[in-house]
């Protein structure tokens, strides 16, 4: 028999307990507050309305769930409400986050950025939910593991698959240029930006760095000239860290020639 008291109970804690995880879910999409406000609205009806089925699950099985329905009711509203979202910031967000392990290369624009929600939306429930854990909620794979109810190992399985199956359907839609990042280079960029200032600034050299979707490339303007030492021992560390590295010379410049290094931050992605 049905405890109709219980169902009460639940559907009472419902929005002081969940309120808050909705309406992150939707503001991560929509970068809006009012129109978050909105969709948190929206599902927290839908979900008391089904307060007597939810009540039945167990605290992570209710969250997922949860989760999903955020999800999948912001995605209803931007199509609804395309006028009332702010595409540029939508962008920026998604270079900070979603980027630091897949880089679309045409997210400029909100016809790409729709383009990589709907493919998002095209994978199965459990890739989905990975996905949207590991890059809007900033989970570590053991967090995810425990929320999915899953072993770290199949989060790591899963992970792999759900990026490979993301690259082809992009592909579809011809955005093709797919990056992941790896930690150490992260890590070792960070080093290759400080010999880079440092060798700038001991020497007054003119240096532009410029860090990309996928690089960071420093264009060093020099002379013909004789250097000294350290200046030439510096430059060789930060040659030897570089991935790729190219000689021109530009008419409006007043230097000799520029020499542009660049150091790789992510690798394409290909499945193995």
């Amino acid at each position: 028999m049905v405890n109709s008291k219980l169902i009460i109970e639940f559907a009472e804690k419902l929005t002081p307990r969940y309120g808050q995880l909705i309406f992150t879910t939707a503001y991560k999409l929509l970068l809006n507050a009012e129109c978050a406000n909105d969709v948190t609205q929206e599902t927290l009806l839908k979900l008391i309305k089904i307060a007597d089925r939810l009540y039945l699950l167990d605290e992570k099985a209710l969250k997922v769930y949860i989760y999903r329905a955020a999800y999948n009711n912001t995605l209803m509203y931007i199509k609804k409400n395309p006028e009332s979202i702010d595409w540029n910031r939508i962008a920026e967000f998604s270079k900070v986050n979603i980027e630091q392990d897949i880089t679309v290369s045409a997210i400029e624009n909100k016809e790409a950025r729709m383009v990589l929600i709907q493919c998002i939306n095209m994978l199965s429930d459990v890739q989905r939910d990975l996905i949207l854990l590991k890059y809007f909620e900033g989970l570590d794979n053991k967090m995810i593991a425990e929320t999915l109810g899953m072993t770290v190992g199949s989060v790591y399985v899963m992970h792999k698959r759900a990026l490979d199956k993301l690259k082809k359907l992009l592909q579809q839609y011809d955005v093709e240029y797919l990056y992941v990042s790896r930690e150490e280079r992260l890590e070792k960029s960070e080093r290759f930006i400080a010999g880079a200032i440092e060798l700038s600034q001991a020497y007054e050299i003119d240096m532009d760095i410029q860090q990309t979707s996928h690089c960071i490339k420093a264009n060093i303007h020099l002379y013909h000239a004789a250097y000294p030492e350290e200046l030439t021992r510096m430059l060789a560390k930060l040659i030897s860290m570089c991935d790729k590295m190219s000689f021109f010379s530009l008419l409006d410049e007043a230097s000799d020639f520029t020499l542009s290094l660049e150091f790789y931050t992510h690798y394409p992605y290909s499945s193995p």
